[in-house]
């Protein structure tokens, strides 16, 4: 169920909907990746959708943190999951897939947020923006 009213919170404010029972953490990832589907055409940030993993992560079980259901971004760059692609907005690394989870993303998890994607990054982080050579 996509809730309409998603983008008049913050994090905070989700999680606490989510806490209360009045929308659930799968209701809080469609209406992401619907967001995701309709505003990336003109953005392009978003490198990848993620959207069987959240739904996998959300099965397992969440932490119940702060963030519980939350969903997130994660950046190209320093802060990646086991099974990730990343290449760090470079063509060198290109392919690349992450053998572990960082400390930064156990933390992200501990605190209840849900991956939803994977963001663009300057290539090796070495720019100010974020406009990615992919």
């Amino acid at each position: 169920m996509i809730f309409a009213e998603y983008s008049h919170y913050d994090g905070l404010g989700l999680a606490d909907l989510v806490r209360r029972g009045e929308v659930s953490p799968t209701d809080l990832v469609d209406s992401a990746i619907d967001a995701i589907e309709r505003l990336n055409p003109q953005v392009n940030c978003v490198v990848q959708q993620l959207r069987d993993m959240a739904n996998t992560q959300i099965k397992a079980g969440l932490s119940f943190g702060p963030f519980r259901g939350v969903p997130f971004l994660v950046k190209e760059f320093g802060m990646h999951f086991k099974g990730m692609r990343s290449s760090a907005g470079s063509r060198l690394a290109e392919g690349a897939q992450m053998g572990n989870d960082t400390e930064l993303m156990q933390r992200c998890r501990a605190a209840g947020l849900v991956t939803v994607g994977t963001t663009t990054t300057p290539e090796m982080a070495c720019n100010a923006n974020a406009e990615s050579v992919l």
